[in-house]
């Protein structure tokens, strides 16, 4: 038997949508029944080669505990001022 390595995927969802001006940050935002966030999370969580997924979210989401994501995959982390940030929070989770 061999050890496969870890692999985890970082998804940065910290953002607030202030160019969009949408009344929702647009991971929250609905297309075809779902929202963004969990279209981009969907082939993540599908396959077995990924270990689990860090979600980098803005520190004062409200909308997240709101979606029927479940699951030993999914982790979250408070993201950062900016993308890089946010990425860099996520590694270090």
């Amino acid at each position: 038997m061999t050890d496969r390595a870890k692999c985890w995927a970082v998804i940065p969802a910290a953002g607030i949508g202030t160019r969009m001006q949408a009344t929702l940050p647009k991971q929250y935002l609905r297309i075809a029944g779902h929202t963004l966030l969990e279209h981009a999370l969907a082939p993540f969580l599908q396959t077995s080669s990924i270990t689990a997924v860090m979600l980098a979210l803005h520190p004062q989401d409200e909308h997240f505990k709101d979606l029927t994501i479940t699951g030993a995959k999914v982790k979250t982390t408070v993201g950062g001022e900016t993308r890089a940030q946010s990425v860099f929070n996520a590694l270090q989770a």
